[in-house]
């Protein structure tokens, strides 16, 4: 789950793909305990690109809240990394964001 947080931290999409048939944790990351995944920490610094990956692979995360409330969505809204040019031009994002 560290290395799954740092490359999230960097929007590391190939990490990202190439950690999570092997990490046994990330079935973990939705239940009540969990309070910032690595969809947080994309979300919140704007890593567009992570962001929908991780909801393609794990659509359920979507409705996970920190510690703060905040689902990811909420955190890419408030730092302006929502609609508009977020994610470079033809970034869209994928039905369950």
């Amino acid at each position: 789950m560290k290395k799954l947080m740092q490359a999230s931290l960097v929007g590391d999409v190939s990490t990202l793909t190439g950690i999570l048939p092997d990490d046994p944790l990330f079935d973990q990351m939705v239940c009540p305990n969990v309070t910032q995944t690595p969809l947080h920490a994309a979300s919140l610094r704007g890593h567009t690109a992570f962001a929908f990956e991780m909801l393609r692979l794990k659509p359920e995360l979507r409705r996970t809240r920190n510690r703060d409330g905040y689902c990811p969505i909420h955190l890419a809204s408030m730092w302006g990394c929502v609609g508009g040019t977020a994610g470079g031009a033809g970034a869209q994002a994928p039905p369950s964001f």
